[in-house]
């Protein structure tokens, strides 16, 4: 595509995708009715404190460094969180991008993306996660489970409810969250990836450690709208660059 027409048609889109939040803020769905809980320091403390893995997590997590590199950053966060948390393997997120091969990572993640399409689709962040594993000599099982929005939110919300019950009782599993942001927080609807920090079967919330560095803070979603948040459409509007719905990655360690 020319150029100036691929640039024309990115800003068409954003124009589309901010007229996609007003109308899901007019109708008060979403995060627009039902407002993330970000953590209070008090909070935080204790949550490192009680769970060890999170206390890992927590302490590897870095923000993406550039508009599209979220994948790196929740890659590299697990990584290094799947070792002692004190000597991390992978330094600087975006040197997985020079190691790192499958999928055409680095490619996707640059200013002009692959073939014009920018960031990871799950299918593609499927491939990237046990190549970093296997590169860095990390023994695990990984496991990749997509939710489509022609699921009805029930059968969603009971398929995340197994896999994040999973994930609460064993601590050598990791969960990394391919989701419309959008979705959890009041902003444009558009795909990221993150790792997921804890899962809470009594209050039935999901905390997330987004690595967008607006968002410093954990923040907790209802599994309504974890279960919203990973079979995201964008409204269809994301479909020809291969985004149709999210899902997870899951990460069990030998």
């Amino acid at each position: 595509m020319n150029p100036m027409l691929a640039t024309l048609f990115r800003h068409v889109l954003r124009s589309l995708l901010r007229l996609r939040v007003l109308w899901l803020r007019t109708l008060k769905r979403g995060p627009h009715g039902e407002a993330p809980h970000h953590l209070s320091p008090a909070e935080l403390a204790t949550l490192r404190d009680k769970d060890e893995r999170f206390k890992r997590l927590f302490a590897t997590r870095t923000p993406q460094v550039t508009e599209s590199s979220c994948s790196a950053a929740a890659v590299a966060c697990v990584l290094n969180a799947m070792g002692d948390g004190k000597n991390p393997r992978i330094e600087n997120q975006m040197d997985l991008l020079e190691t790192i091969r499958a999928g055409r990572w680095k490619e996707r993640l640059s200013p002009e993306g692959w073939q014009g399409r920018r960031g990871l689709p799950l299918e593609v962040l499927a491939e990237v996660v046990p190549a970093a594993l296997a590169y860095h000599g990390i023994h695990a099982l990984t496991e990749v489970v997509p939710f489509y929005p022609e699921e009805s939110l029930e059968t969603r919300m009971a398929r995340a409810g197994t896999i994040l019950d999973r994930f609460a009782n064993d601590p050598g599993l990791y969960l990394i969250a391919h989701f419309d942001q959008g979705a959890f927080l009041p902003v444009l609807t558009i795909p990221h990836i993150s790792p997921v920090g804890r899962w809470n079967p009594e209050t039935q919330t999901v905390l997330m450690l987004d690595v967008d560095p607006d968002q410093p803070v954990p923040y907790e979603v209802s599994l309504a709208r974890f279960a919203d948040g990973i079979a995201s459409h964008y409204g269809g509007l994301l479909k020809p660059y291969g985004y149709g719905h999210g899902g997870l990655v899951i990460i069990t360690a030998d």
